[in-house]
């Protein structure tokens, strides 16, 4: 596979694909790989920062976050756009990195966050991002077949936030009922 220009930090198979790999690189890129190409099939920049954790929904096969050293989670919906991400939320409040994410398997909706000022959080992600659409799987397979060359960059060129703030896709959740 096309190596990155810096350290990879986090790779992740899909649990919906065999064939689609996510990874993670100080070069501040994310990239979908379909493991029996060269190229990536798909390459998000979210920020200028290195990127550390990167992890699939374990219920939405297009749903996957990234995060990294500005601080912010990053959750992306390939099936939905592949060059911005679907929600921006703010981890830390220095921009101090973030290393670690994790989808509950159990309760997909809850993702756990830890961070280099050793919190962890576990954040509330919308029924639009927990919840299978009839046409999910399909779009993930469409992407993994794609030819390389022909899925382009999908970036939006770096540092875009692209998203809401977290607004009505992710919101803290600071219950003790789990």
């Amino acid at each position: 596979m096309e190596k990155h220009s810096g350290p990879v930090f986090a790779v992740a198979f899909s649990p919906f694909h065999r064939h689609l790999l996510l990874t993670a690189s100080s070069d501040g890129s994310a990239r979908l790989y379909n493991v029996l190409q060269q190229r990536p099939v798909l390459t998000l920049e979210p920020s200028t920062s290195s990127l550390f954790a990167a992890c699939w929904s374990p219920s939405r096969p297009t749903v996957f976050a990234v995060g990294g050293a500005d601080g912010n989670l990053y959750v992306y919906d390939v099936g939905k756009s592949r060059g911005l991400p679907e929600a921006t939320l703010q981890v830390t409040t220095n921009k101090s990195p973030l290393y670690s994410i994790m989808f509950n398997p159990q309760s997909p909706q809850l993702v756990a966050t830890a961070d280099a000022q050793g919190y962890v959080k576990v954040w509330r992600l919308s029924h639009a991002l927990n919840t299978m659409g009839p046409r999910d799987k399909r779009a993930l397979d469409r992407l993994a077949e794609a030819k390389a060359a022909d899925a382009g960059d999908g970036g939006d060129g770096g540092g875009g936030d692209g998203g809401d703030g977290g607004g009505d896709d992710l919101d803290y959740d600071d219950d003790d009922d789990f």
